[in-house]
Formats: C-alpha cells, sequence, structure tokens
C-alpha cells in the first residue's frame, strides 16, 4: 500500500475510523478491552435539546470521562455532582477499578 498524507480539518467520521482501526489491532493483541461509550445528558426540560452533560467510555476495567460540561445557568446547583455520581454508580456497576477525567 502506497500511503498519502494530508492535514484536514476533521470529522467525527475521521475520529470514528481512526479508532475502529485502533480498538481492531489492540483486541487482536491483547483482547477484547471491554469498549463501550456511555453518555449522561443534560436536556431542556422545555425542548429536549441537549444543553450538556457527560461523554465517557469504559475500557479496560477503567471509566475514561472524556467530555463533561454543564451549562453556566446551571453550576452551582449540584447538577455536575449528581452526573459525576451517576457516572460513578456506572463505573462501580461494571466493576472498574478507577474514573480517569480528562476534560
Amino acid at each position: 500500500m502506497q500511503a498519502a498524507i494530508e492535514t484536514v480539518k476533521p470529522t467525527e467520521g475521521d475520529r470514528q475510523a481512526i479508532s475502529l482501526f485502533l480498538v481492531a489491532f489492540n483486541e487482536s493483541v491483547v483482547g477484547s478491552q471491554g469498549y463501550a461509550p456511555v453518555a449522561i445528558l443534560i436536556r431542556d426540560a422545555e425542548n429536549g435539546t441537549v444543553v450538556g452533560g457527560l461523554w465517557a467510555e469504559f475500557l479496560n476495567d477503567w471509566l475514561h470521562v472524556d467530555l463533561l460540561f454543564v451549562p453556566e445557568s446551571l453550576r452551582r446547583s449540584g447538577v455536575g455532582t449528581h452526573i459525576m455520581r451517576a457516572a460513578e454508580a456506572l463505573a462501580t456497576e461494571r466493576q472498574c477499578v478507577g474514573i480517569w477525567l480528562d476534560t
């Protein structure tokens, strides 16, 4: 195979393509890593629009929190704490050894 290398403004599809190759390679070397994405969403109660929340994935007995956003109008209201406690409960259910917050 010959390669053409380019720098681009990436799309989510580009990220997913790289991720699929990486996951497939890693699983071929070390077996299943138990990858599973999870989201805890904050929705506008009036129209159902997502206005924030948490995006994470389970991987190798860890919960990796990639994104966490609470709208300014909800900060200091306990919403962020509620979301993190819900994430901790999910990690406990899956018997994770820890949570890695990278946001």
